[in-house]
């Protein structure tokens, strides 16, 4: 026995029902709290980290300000040094015997000696002559420097008259530990003091370990973070070696905004989100990068979520428990209408609610039944009406073919005979008399494969003696499909169509191809004709002219195209390919259907192949 206040319940308003649940429930202004809180928590915090790049930023410019200064400084010393100048001079103005340039090798080694490590962190010295050739001095492997320094290189250091940075490059070595390391060069031309002559150019190598030495020294753990990039775009210092000489782009997967402007933005770095901000060292047109991953950065905001969520599963605990009574009653006949709605979309009529409360909800149950009853109904109607229709319309192509086609084929019969050409006319009697023996069949309206390629090789060989100036035909159908069920005069209104208004308009004569296979499942027909093909608007056009009652041309064809469908499905039916002056195909597709010895399909005896 049900209890009292239960149909009391039923019977209030829907409208009622979702106001006391909403009332009873925290849910929507606690995702709105967590929400904003969320945000404006990771804006204060990325904001913070923003700002502590940039003093981070600003410090490793200070520091790579000092270190740059220091070595053209230190490259200004070296030139203008009297014994290097003296030296230089002397090589240039006089020929040397061998004792003299070793003399002049040991003073240029003596001078070059005090401008590098480990009195400074330039890291070795090298002397080039006008010419480009090398001096071979110190620790450094001039053919090494050979690709970099060029003739067209040191004309412009020379023109220059300043101290000139290189790019990122890979400095040999003759003897030491180390054999090569990546590293700059810091040129300058020695100008001679007195007589303004140019004696050649001094190079100060600095490594990249020295420069990447700036980062270090803001914390050794954000040694990776920073990178150092080049007028160009290549990386040419980096606390991440494996990155050197490559382009910046390449990190950031292909967006190239980041460098454009001096700020800070977030964008995609190593597969994952990072804060990046860039300055530009407008000494050498270099840019300074500090990359921070955001899920470092908020990680402060995930505690502070992680904590309203936690208050949150308590109040949404606390609301459920108290909104449970109301979901039980409410959400089961809302839920079982919707899951009768879904059965309806899958294609299930017969699906039914059998609500029986006097609600809302059962007032649109009982609706939805009586809906699905009345649907089911016309469906049925429809389904009857449309078959009939598409029955009639096929008998009247059929008798519209028979007579039509009968005649022509008589006067052609009789042009043949008064030719004297006996056995053609014949040949086209047999071929009349097998056309219709098919065509007829006891009145089946489906019929093997085999009798459907007879009739059409029939009817083709009727319209050869009409046509034999503009057309030509071959039909390739496999044996292994001969036995399979097919609806009678599917072919033979494609072949018409592809002979009255493919080949016959065409100026020479064409070929008609008719192709039969087995695709898996599947019956596959192509009917090709190198005519003159059709516009995509035409071929639209003819594929749904059965129902909107257009010409000959299109009735055809768009009627076998609707009646397969019909019969089989939407996923079978024609297919239309063309080009215009080139060619038509049209493809036919139909399931794999033998037949009973009455002529109808056997659906149980499909090929499984």
């Amino acid at each position: 026995m049900p209890k009292p206040h239960r149909g009391l319940f039923q019977n209030i308003s829907i409208k009622n029902k979702i106001l006391i649940l909403c009332i009873s429930t925290v849910l929507i202004p606690l995702l709105i709290l967590s929400y904003f809180a969320a945000q404006i928590s990771s804006k204060a915090i990325i904001e913070k980290a923003r700002h502590s790049s940039l003093r981070e930023i600003a410090l490793v410019e200070r520091n790579l300000a000092s270190i740059t200064t220091n070595a053209e400084d230190y490259i200004r010393i070296l030139v203008l040094d009297y014994r290097l100048q003296e030296t230089m001079d002397k090589i240039a103005k006089m020929d040397r015997s061998l004792l003299q340039e070793l003399e002049e090798k040991v003073v240029l080694s003596e001078v070059l000696g005090n401008v590098t490590f480990p009195a400074t962190r330039m890291s070795a010295a090298s002397i080039v002559l006008n010419d480009g050739s090398f001096i071979e001095l110190g620790a450094v492997d001039a053919s090494s420097l050979k690709p970099v320094f060029d003739k067209a290189y040191i004309r412009e250091i020379i023109d220059r008259q300043k101290p000139v940075w290189s790019s990122l490059f890979p400095i040999s070595y003759r003897y030491g530990m180390q054999t090569s390391e990546n590293g700059f060069a810091i040129s300058k031309s020695i100008v001679h003091k007195y007589s303004g002559e140019t004696l050649g150019v001094a190079l100060l190598f600095l490594s990249e370990k020295e420069l990447s030495s700036v980062y270090k020294e803001q914390s050794a753990e954000l040694d990776k973070r920073f990178y150092l990039v080049d007028d160009r775009g290549m990386i040419i210092s980096s606390g991440n070696k494996d990155h050197l000489y490559r382009p910046f782009d390449e990190l950031t997967e292909g967006q190239r905004n980041f460098l454009t402007q001096d700020g800070t933005r977030v964008g995609t770095l190593f597969d994952q989100k990072m804060l990046i901000t860039v300055k530009t060292f407008d000494k050498l047109n270099w840019k300074i990068v500090n990359i921070v991953p955001l899920h470092e950065i908020t990680v402060e905001k995930d505690n502070i979520v992680k904590l309203i969520a936690f208050v949150g599963c308590l109040c949404l605990l606390a609301a459920v428990t108290a909104a449970y009574m109301l979901s039980n009653r409410i959400s089961k006949p809302i839920l079982r209408l919707a899951q009768a709605m879904k059965s309806v979309i899958r294609g299930n009529m017969d699906v039914r609610t059998k609500l029986t409360s006097s609600d809302e909800i059962g007032i649109l149950s009982g609706g939805f039944d009586r809906m699905m009853d009345q649907m089911k109904k016309l469906m049925s109607d429809i389904y009857l009406e449309q078959q009939a229709k598409r029955e009639s319309e096929f008998k009247l192509m059929q008798s519209q073919i028979k007579p039509h086609f009968l005649y022509n084929t008589l006067e052609t019969i009789v042009s043949l005979s008064k030719l004297g050409l006996m056995n053609d006319a014949i040949t086209a009697t047999k071929n009349l008399a097998g056309f219709y023996r098919i065509s007829l069949s006891n009145g089946n309206d489906r019929i093997r494969v085999e009798e459907e390629v007879q009739l059409t090789r029939d009817y083709l060989s009727i319209l050869f003696y009409r046509y034999v100036e503009f057309m030509d035909y071959r039909i390739e159908v496999e044996e292994s499909i001969l036995g399979y069920a097919v609806p009678k005069l599917t072919l033979q209104p494609i072949v018409e169509n592809a002979v009255y208004h493919g080949l016959k308009k065409r100026m020479t004569k064409g070929m008609l191809v008719v192709k039969g296979y087995a695709e898996k499942e599947t019956i596959v027909f192509e009917i090709e004709d190198d005519g003159v093909g059709m516009d995509e608007t035409t071929i639209r056009e003819m594929l749904k002219a059965r129902e909107e009652g257009h010409g000959s041309q299109s009735f055809g064809v768009g009627s076998v195209h609707s009646r397969i469908r019909l019969l089989y499905g939407e996923e079978y039916g024609l297919t239309i390919e063309s080009r215009i002056g080139q060619y038509t195909r049209v493809t036919i597709r139909l399931p794999k259907q033998k037949l009973h010895e009455r002529g109808e399909p056997d659906a149980e005896s499909s090929d499984r192949g």
